[in-house]
């Protein structure tokens, strides 16, 4: 190498390496992202204190847990629909079908009242068939309003 290019002066960068995009500080924050975007369908993130009825659809109240100490709040019904439709893939599915998972064992009083007959899931897979299975037959949905429960389908299930 030539002296003339060994004495040649680089600019001087800043070489502090800096996280890319945003970064969440715990998993309340992280679930947002987790949520499909508006442009995919109806929106998801719909909070509820106290269960609505609404044109004969049940909507329950939001889904409340604790994860890590976080208080955690999400539209159980309405995050299946985005997972079991593929509006929501990869980790965040995964993320999701979790928290569900966790929100069924410990309150199974909604699984066994859309099907008393079905063992509750004990797995990811199994709780996200028993989803895909009342969103066909038509007994749990999602619209603008969020998740909801169907009455006319939920009667004519259990007659």
């Amino acid at each position: 190498m030539s002296k003339s290019k060994k004495s040649r002066r680089h600019r001087s960068v800043n070489r502090t390496p800096r996280p890319m995009g945003r970064q969440s500080k715990n998993l309340h924050d992280s679930q947002h992202a987790c949520l499909p975007r508006q442009s995919q369908g109806p929106a998801v993130a719909v909070y509820r204190d106290q269960p609505e009825l609404i044109d004969g659809r049940a909507y329950p109240a939001t889904a409340r847990m604790n994860v890590d100490g976080e208080p955690m709040k999400f539209d159980l019904i309405a995050s299946m629909y985005a997972v079991v439709h593929g509006e929501v893939t990869g980790p965040c599915a995964g993320i999701l079908t979790a928290l569900a998972l966790t929100y069924m064992e410990d309150h199974p009083g909604l699984l066994a009242s859309l099907s008393p007959d079905e063992e509750p899931p004990l797995t990811i897979a199994a709780l996200t068939d028993s989803f895909r299975r009342f969103f066909e037959e038509g007994i749990i949905g999602r619209d603008e309003n969020g998740g909801y429960i169907s009455f006319d389908r939920l009667h004519a299930a259990h007659a």
